[in-house]
């Protein structure tokens, strides 16, 4: 997938445009920071982080002047290339159908879908190459889902840890952690700016790197409190042998198309595109009833997907 690249981008030059502004080089910050926002949108979370890190820090303000340059020139870029699609996406209800529903209830599937993020980060044991419709039930009532209600307590927590402890400049590294998880995610999370697709695990990238930052921070802590420095190595080899292996794993859907769409369907049986790209696959094998079959009932419940008609 190589979309996913963009992620990948953006955070490294993020970083390096943090470790520029640590080290008081706020001209090459900017740069490092104009080109990872031109690799992906989310790197505009990082400003806000610098801003709140330099109330624990005493740097120039001049540092905004750089910044507001680069963002300034990125809008203008934007806009030049976009036109009037440059605020908000075209996009497709099949991708994303929480363009297409009210506002409570895309504020109330969001926060659902934050509490899969999370689990997903920390728990990738079944991530799904596709959450198209209608792979993720909407939720039409916050106090109806069990996640929602969740996923709203750790913003509204997550929100006031930061609100706290910056105005009494405590806790800075923990407040950097929570940072990079929150800010980047609002961006990617459809709760205050759409985006072309509902959910995709690569969109956690950046704000993951929160969630190891707070673990690694609590790891710290147990060393400090005289925590045998034994345990520390025996889990981080179990967390890294573990990963490892769940990544060898997920890598191996996306050699071939067959592979990428069988892991597609087992995973995201009800989603319209995984249905879709699995008859497809039928279809190349010979098995045109069983596609045919499928085909029909996928529009049973979409009947208006463009693919779905085609095949």
């Amino acid at each position: 997938s190589v979309v996913g690249r963009a992620e990948l981008l953006s955070f490294f030059f993020a970083s390096l445009s943090l470790f520029a502004w640590l080290r008081t080089k706020f001209i090459i910050s900017a740069l490092l920071f104009f080109a990872a926002v031109l690799s992906k949108e989310t790197a505009i979370a990082l400003p806000v982080i610098l801003f709140i890190l330099s109330v624990y820090r005493k740097k120039s303000p001049i540092w905004l002047c750089y910044f507001g340059i680069a963002v300034f020139s990125y809008a203008i870029l934007r806009f030049w290339v976009l036109g009037g699609f440059a605020l908000e996406p075209q996009v497709e209800f099949v991708f994303n159908p929480l363009k297409f529903v009210s506002l409570p209830e895309r504020l109330a599937t969001t926060l659902k879908i934050s509490v899969g993020y999370l689990r997903n980060t920390v728990f990738p044991f079944y991530l799904s190459p596709d959450y198209s419709f209608n792979q993720i039930p909407l939720v039409n009532k916050i106090w109806s889902s069990v996640q929602a209600i969740l996923g709203l307590l750790i913003i509204i927590l997550a929100s006031l840890f930061l609100v706290f402890n910056v105005y009494r400049k405590k806790f800075e590294c923990a407040v950097l952690s929570v940072s990079f998880f929150l800010f980047p995610y609002l961006i990617v999370s459809n709760f205050v700016l759409l985006t072309g697709t509902i959910m995709a695990d690569r969109l956690m990238y950046w704000p993951s790197f929160g969630v190891v930052f707070a673990v690694a921070l609590w790891f710290n802590l147990l060393l400090r409190l005289g925590a045998p420095v034994k345990i520390f190595y025996f889990l981080a080899g179990g967390v890294i042998f573990i990963y490892s292996i769940l990544t060898i794993n997920q890598n191996k859907f996306w050699t071939d198309e067959e592979k990428l769409f069988d892991a597609m369907f087992q995973r995201s049986p009800n989603s319209i595109v995984a249905r879709t790209n699995w008859a497809r696959i039928l279809t190349n094998r010979g098995q045109a009833e069983e596609a045919q079959a499928l085909l029909l009932e996928t529009l049973k419940i979409f009947p208006d997907f463009a693919p779905t008609l085609n095949m």
